[in-house]
């Protein structure tokens, strides 16, 4: 387990300052969804054997960082000089769930026009699983198993992490690519092909003349999108 972890680092890092009523509500509400994910967190990880997993804070113990974490919350969440580590440790948290998104232990569904109610979403669902999300009204649900594409259309769901996308591009964009060594896919690829595609667009970016250089971070853009919005957290992991 890395040095980070200790309960330690955690205390002796912690910041001092006042805060204002509305800063302390903020942080009531980010504590809350802290401990919500971390207990639905330990759960999907009790049952599964994982190595170590990179976050922020390094190389961690899944199962270990959770538990760790939820004693740190537990004492320290009547403590207003706790503050200042829970924007940390909730990317930290982020992370562990984009591992079970990514391995396929984790199906997580935007619910975009319909609320969490009967008749609303596919059976099946992870009892408790239920999260509020920036991007979707009614928030989002987990499944552990994916949904086929049928529930996905009829039901009105986004997923949030494809697993396989297809990228539509015009002859220029194909052509300017090829002249800097990348061939752009013309049909369905991964995410692991997709990570690959990027790094090396990203790499040829710099031989392109500045008139160029924002259309061809455009079709960067475009391959991360097509492969939802927990995408940028796996190129985050992976680089």
């Amino acid at each position: 387990m890395c040095e980070r972890m200790q309960t330690g680092f955690f205390e002796s890092n912690a910041v001092y300052s006042r805060k204002d009523d509305n800063s302390l509500l903020e942080e009531e509400a980010k504590l809350k969804i802290l401990k919500q994910e971390i207990e639905y967190l330990l759960e999907k990880y009790s049952t599964i054997s994982v190595s170590n997993i990179r976050v922020k804070d390094g190389l961690i113990s899944p199962l270990e960082y959770l538990k760790s974490l939820k004693k740190i919350v537990e004492t320290k969440a009547n403590d207003t000089r706790f503050g200042k580590l829970l924007d940390e440790f909730s990317e930290n948290v982020l992370q562990l769930t984009t591992y079970l998104l990514v391995n396929k232990m984790l199906f997580r569904y935007g619910l975009r026009k319909r609320p969490l109610m009967p008749g609303a979403i596919p059976l099946g669902f992870i009892e408790n699983s239920w999260k509020v999300h920036p991007k979707f009204t009614f928030g989002t649900i987990d499944y552990p198993m994916a949904l086929s594409k049928e529930q996905v259309a009829n039901y009105e769901l986004v997923s949030l992490f494809v697993h396989e996308a297809s990228i539509k591009w015009c002859i220029p964009e194909q052509k300017k690519a090829l002249e800097l060594g990348i061939e752009l896919p013309e049909q369905e690829i991964n995410y692991q092909e997709a990570i690959f595609l990027i790094r090396r667009m990203k790499s040829a970016q710099n031989k392109l003349p500045n008139s160029l250089q924002k259309h061809w971070e455009t079709m960067i853009k475009r391959v991360v999108n097509a492969f939802g919005t927990e995408f940028e957290n796996l190129l985050w992991m992976t680089s």
